[in-house]
């Protein structure tokens, strides 16, 4: 396990941190349990107080019944494109290209929050544009879709729904480079992987 984390530390550089700063993730503190309250004495020459009879246990609701089988969820990533850039190119250039787009993903997300904060939807809606192509080309198919949505409002000058399209966009964003990195790191576990040849 921590061969594999170091492996993906190394792969994304610091595209990875700059997407987390551009999100703002932070770990949450953990809560602090309260120190239990010391059981009172009884004062001299009174009777003890006799805890109050225990209650009979409801019974438990029925349980609900099985539905039908939910939709899978979009999927984050689009296997096939990934597939076709590792017949074109090798590990070591997809490591390079992913994070060149993490790097620059971050750096757009800045520049679209900053936008959003400014209402400019013109701004916003380039980034958003520049954001789709760029995530179409990795697989990212989860994130490219609500890029173009927010594009396409945008041009349409319907600021109320782009500042609600660019909401989620940050979130979708890391969650499209965890899966990446992770999708990366098995394929260099792979049999098979294609490699440069050393140099002489």
């Amino acid at each position: 396990m921590m061969r594999r984390r170091e492996f993906l530390t190394t792969m994304l550089g610091s595209g990875t941190m700059l997407l987390l700063a551009a999100c703002g993730q932070s770990a949450a503190p953990a809560p602090t349990a309260a120190p239990a309250k010391p059981a009172e004495a009884p004062t001299p020459g009174t009777a003890p107080t006799k805890p109050p009879a225990a209650q009979p246990a409801k019974p438990a609701p029925p349980k609900a019944m099985p539905s039908a089988k939910a939709a899978p969820a979009a999927s984050v990533l689009d296997e096939a494109v990934l597939k076709q850039l590792e017949a074109d190119t090798t590990l070591e250039i997809m490591h390079d290209l992913v994070r060149t787009y993490i790097a620059e993903s971050a750096d757009r997300l800045k520049r679209m929050a900053a936008a959003a904060a400014q209402g400019d939807i013109t701004t916003l809606g380039r980034e958003a544009h520049a954001l789709k192509s760029s995530s179409g080309t990795f697989g990212a198919v989860k994130l490219q879709e609500q890029a173009r949505a927010l594009e396409l409002a945008c041009r349409a000058g319907d600021a109320a729904k782009a500042l609600e399209l660019a909401k989620p966009i940050q979130a979708m964003a890391l969650e499209a480079s965890r899966a990446l990195a992770t999708r990366i790191g098995a394929a260099a576990k792979a049999p098979g992987t294609r490699r440069p040849p050393a140099a002489n």
